[in-house]
């Protein structure tokens, strides 16, 4: 007899917990470790390679030494060396600085996964007057190496650089090359617009600004290369870099227009000897490197080379202030077609009594954009020295002269604007 099935019971319904606090702690908790291995990828990696246990400053200094010499090739990764010069520098020891700036700059070398410490880094250094670590922090910042680029950051690094005053004759070069940086990235910020003028009439009071005009002009970035043009402003620039000077010291203005009578002797006033001072390295590298090519240049000259002709005459005035000399340079760079060489050439002819001569100069080089030409033909308009004066066209000479990137111009200029 089979029996009737007794009836199941149903098993009890257990209320559901809510997973959702779980999941959040679980998201919490892996979001946390991969910040933090994030934060470890980025400050703790790469290691420098040391094989020594508790390694010295030394240690890393010759680990770096010894990787830097094996990764030659372009495509060689510098993190390594990089990474143990860091170690170095953080240790206080100066000459992990100076690699790490060196390790970094050469080749476009990348700074992967150390930036974060070499920002960190550089910016410090930078605030204690290292020349190398602002060049290496502005080039960071203005080709995004390591991080994503800020012109506006890789221009107040450069700028700071730029404005450097005790600096090592070692360093000079890296200076002149940063404000000439700063001169680039300014007018591409602006658009070009103004930007030689902004320097112009901020090199009545920066030393800074004067420099980077020079560079413009010692290298023709931007401007119309001017050797003359570049060793005036370097000489300013360094005044205003001296206790004492300013821009009332400076030869912004020109002395009183020239009569065609000698002068009684002892009429002129000598020039004030600027108080001593830091050297300028600036201008004595330039003069240098005239001097050095000086007669390789003269022998350019000679095979018709007008460029060579201007920098030989500029060298004669580096080497022996013989005006005499460096103009006969100047004629022939001038007659071989080269305009700035007629702008100075048509200061030789002025200062000899050839006005005539002169005034065509400077009215053929200043239409051709040079603005050494520009002011001395805003200043013979104005005194009319050879035609009777003519106060609206030396304004506009002048204008054209401060746009070029001639400081005192702009002083000119404003003065007949003035009234």
């Amino acid at each position: 007899m089979s029996g009737t099935p007794l009836p199941q019971q149903a098993t009890p319904v257990k209320p559901v917990k809510s997973r959702l606090p779980l999941i959040i702690v679980g998201l919490t908790a892996a979001v946390g470790l991969a910040g933090g291995a994030v934060w470890y990828f980025l400050h703790a990696a790469p290691a420098c390679p040391v094989t020594v246990a508790n390694p010295t400053a030394q240690d890393f200094l010759n680990a770096g030494r010894a990787l830097r010499l094996a990764n030659t090739d372009d495509a060689d990764d510098r993190t390594g060396p990089m990474a143990c010069f860091l170690d170095a520098c953080d240790a206080n020891v100066q000459e992990g600085c100076r690699l790490l700036g060196e390790t970094f700059e050469e080749k476009a070398a990348s700074p992967g996964s150390l930036a974060p410490r070499l920002v960190d880094r550089f910016n410090k250094n930078c605030d204690s007057g290292d020349v190398s670590a602002c060049h290496a922090l502005a080039v960071m910042y203005r080709d995004g190496k390591g991080q994503p680029a800020d012109p506006a950051l890789a221009l107040s690094s450069f700028r700071k650089l730029c404005e450097m005053k005790s600096i090592s004759v070692m360093a000079a070069s890296t200076r002149r090359t940063a404000c000439l940086d700063q001169m680039q990235l300014a007018a591409i910020q602006n658009n070009g617009a103004g930007s030689t003028k902004a320097l112009a009439t901020g090199c009545l009071k920066s030393s800074a600004a004067c420099r980077s005009l020079a560079i413009a002009f010692e290298r023709g970035a931007g401007l119309m290369r001017d050797p003359f043009m570049a060793r005036r402003l370097y000489d300013w620039s360094c005044r205003l870099e001296q206790p004492g000077w300013d821009a009332d010291h400076l030869d912004i203005a020109r002395p009183a227009p020239r009569v065609r009578v000698e002068q009684k002797p002892g009429a002129a006033t000598a020039a004030a000897e600027p108080p001593a001072g830091p050297p300028c390295f600036d201008l004595d590298d330039l003069d240098a490197h005239l001097t050095s090519h000086a007669t390789e240049a003269s022998a350019k000259c000679e095979g018709g080379d007008a460029n060579a002709c201007l920098d030989a005459a500029a060298a004669i005035v580096a080497e022996t202030d013989d005006p005499v000399r460096a103009s006969k340079e100047l004629q022939k760079g001038c007659e071989a077609g080269l305009l700035v060489a007629c702008a100075h050439y048509g200061e030789a002819l002025r200062d000899s009594g050839e006005f005539g001569p002169a005034f065509e100069k400077f009215s053929q080089a200043c239409t051709g954009n040079s603005t050494f030409a520009c002011d001395w033909l805003g200043y013979m308009q104005f005194y009319g020295e050879v035609n009777p004066n003519d106060r609206a066209a030396a304004k506009a000479s002048y204008d054209k002269s401060c746009q070029l990137g001639t400081p005192h111009a702009c002083v000119e200029s404003d003065m007949l604007s003035s009234g």
